[in-house]
């Protein structure tokens, strides 16, 4: 069984976040791709809201969720793969709407105070702290926190948040 964006309209699954943010795609809709979720996934959206994203929203206000669940078919599509986080429900890139709050600021707090899969800083840029997003994943019972940074000269490279911080320095 699927759950078709309308569908998702009416899913809460916080005070703060309804499911048709997790599975909309206007690549999607622009290639008439369907970006259903299917239910068995739901627990797995569910758990990353309910530990990454509804405290992350308490901490720094209103989130953009760019990118969420994305079937199989719609990662290929924008040159991701078949074993992405997001294909399985556990992953989202997001951003804050408030120009206080940098990317940095978001991982960072993520980085210190929560468990979490996977972590990656993409397409941050020096001169504009609000450029790019973070990639977040967690799982249940496996999040080993891996810290990686995706940009012109970095292809997923594997770094420390001291060197994050030192790339994009911020006020908190």
């Amino acid at each position: 069984m699927f759950i078709t964006y309308e569908e998702a309209r009416k899913i809460r699954l916080s005070k703060n976040f309804t499911l048709d943010e997790f599975i909309y795609s206007s690549t999607a809709l622009r290639k008439g791709i369907d970006n259903s979720l299917p239910t068995e996934l739901l627990p797995k959206l569910q758990y990353l809201v309910d530990t990454i994203l509804q405290p992350l929203r308490d901490k720094f206000g209103p989130l953009k969720i760019n990118s969420g669940y994305r079937s199989v078919e719609l990662c290929i599509t924008i040159g991701s793969n078949e074993h992405s986080n997001h294909a399985y429900g556990l992953a989202v890139d997001v951003e804050a709407y408030s120009h206080k709050v940098s990317n940095i600021m978001l991982l960072d707090y993520i980085a210190n105070n929560m468990e979490y899969k996977e972590l990656i800083a993409e397409y941050f840029n020096k001169e504009v702290a609000t450029s790019g997003w973070v990639h977040v994943a967690a799982e249940e019972g496996n999040n080993k926190g891996g810290l990686k940074l995706k940009d012109k000269e970095h292809n997923y490279s594997n770094v420390e948040l001291a060197y994050l911080q030192e790339l994009y320095p911020t006020e908190a």
